[in-house]
């Protein structure tokens, strides 16, 4: 989770939190995505099907998470 969600005023709970999925966690250019990838989620740029995970993408990742949070 990336919020502490005990200050949370009425806000809605779906759009305060963010789970993370660790079943990817490995080194950097070592694991790969899995195949069939979610088509409703706006990768970083060269994700696809079975490629091998970079810093890169997961700085990408992150930097969408910090964008929603200021544009919500």
């Amino acid at each position: 989770m990336i919020e502490d969600l005990k200050d949370g005023e009425g806000e809605d709970l779906e759009r305060r939190t963010k789970l993370i999925d660790f079943d990817w966690a490995g080194r950097a250019g070592v694991v790969r995505y899995p195949l069939h990838l979610s088509e409703g989620i706006r990768w970083a740029p060269g994700v696809v099907d079975y490629a091998l995970i970079t810093q890169e993408h997961d700085l990408y990742m992150l930097d969408q998470l910090s964008v929603q949070r200021i544009c919500a």
